[in-house]
């Protein structure tokens, strides 16, 4: 969890607000502090909030051993909503909070951060996004005011938006992360039915957006990127293996031949994104694994890759969209490669974005390239 937790601190540092683990904190007098207990599958975790070196610190802690940044993740939200927050402070209309992207965890964060918030802003909606360069102190410091939290995953954040509901009784709607037109306009479409948009204004945004995107693309629609069911390999967490998967499938019209999620989940999340993948617009009917050993996960894209070249006699280069953790298998299978998915140690990104309609055309560039290059190899 405090790898987590760090990222956090740097992008929260100029806020005045910071997080920590109580193993790495020398606590002050304890009389000072507010413990808030609770109870989930037997585990006690807790938070405690305090004023520390004149610094407002929200205190994360955890018991469980195998707690990592994306556990951090969401207890950090956790501590903001039961420490900040005004009580006093009716929910306001319009007024949204936005999260599921985990800083730094996620190497495209403050790009897919920012387009969302874009998409939503353009609804009309007032955004407060936590982590973003549009983000305040003071728009934090009000999060409970929120009519409606918007969480763009079904893992990361969820059990913050729960305690959202118990504090604030502030609903909220979970969505896939939004990659390209199809997946975009299902979840604008989801968030104007959940906050009762005029259906005029919802229809403008996606009519609008995605024309941008298709004029962007059209010159190059006899590209072989748009012509040809190219072979891929899709490795992530739990965001990026479905989007990522549900673009390739459903935009490109490509061939997801295996799809990998190295995120240690719960029985009920993996069944949360077995379900998103059930549901794709081209009907493809995703190869869907849950391996987080890098070893196994290396076995798996070794066995596909070869198989389905055995069987289509090598008719395509095969790309393999993941971390920098594939590169050298890839570069062993001849296979093309591309870093989304943390981590990214192979590739700068400072604020690029591959969500939304905008992100979509990104992706494209970046895939198309990669393409092009595999097969002059």
């Amino acid at each position: 969890m405090t790898v987590g937790i760090k990222a956090i601190n740097r992008q929260l540092s100029p806020l005045h607000c910071a997080f920590r683990t109580l193993q790495s904190l020398p606590l002050p007098d304890r009389n000072v502090l507010t413990l808030h207990p609770e109870h989930e599958d037997g585990i006690r975790d807790f938070v405690l909030n305090y004023v520390f070196n004149d610094q407002r610190m929200f205190e994360c802690a955890s018991s469980f051993s195998d707690a990592d940044g994306f556990n951090g993740y969401d207890e950090s939200i956790k501590a903001l909503f039961r420490s900040t927050a005004n009580h006093e402070v009716l929910a306001r209309r319009g007024v949204v909070n936005l999260w599921g992207v985990p800083p730094f965890q996620d190497p495209f964060w403050l790009g897919n951060l920012t387009e969302i918030r874009s998409l939503l802003e353009q609804l009309g909606l007032k955004v407060n996004s936590f982590f973003t360069l549009e983000d305040t102190a003071k728009a934090i410091a009000l999060a409970g005011i929120a009519q409606f939290n918007i969480i763009v995953s079904h893992v990361y954040g969820i059990s913050a938006g729960i305690v959202a509901e118990e504090v604030y009784r502030t609903n909220f709607i979970s969505t896939p992360l939004p990659i390209g037109p199809t997946a975009t306009d299902a979840f604008i479409n989801a968030i104007g039915k959940a906050l009762k948009i005029k259906s005029t204004l919802v229809e403008l945004v996606i009519s609008r957006e995605k024309s941008r995107y298709q004029r962007a693309i059209h010159p190059y629609s006899g590209h072989s990127v748009f012509t040809q069911h190219v072979p891929v390999v899709v490795v992530g967490d739990a965001n990026y293996s479905v989007a990522l998967t549900r673009f390739i499938a459903d935009d490109l019209g490509w061939d997801p031949l295996l799809t990998i999620c190295t995120d240690r989940l719960s029985q009920e999340e993996q069944e949360r994104i077995t379900m998103s993948l059930s549901r794709l617009k081209s009907g493809h009917v995703a190869k869907l694994y849950f391996e987080s050993v890098d070893y196994n996960v290396h076995d798996l894209i070794r066995q596909s890759v070869t198989s389905y070249r055995r069987a289509l006699q090598n008719r395509f280069p095969v790309l393999i969209v993941g971390s920098s953790l594939e590169k050298k298998l890839a570069d062993e299978l001849k296979a093309g490669h591309l870093s989304i998915s943390s981590p990214a140690s192979d590739r700068l990104v400072i604020n690029r974005c591959y969500s939304g309609y905008n992100g979509g055309v990104r992706l494209i560039e970046d895939l198309a390239a990669i393409y092009q290059n595999s097969k002059t190899n």
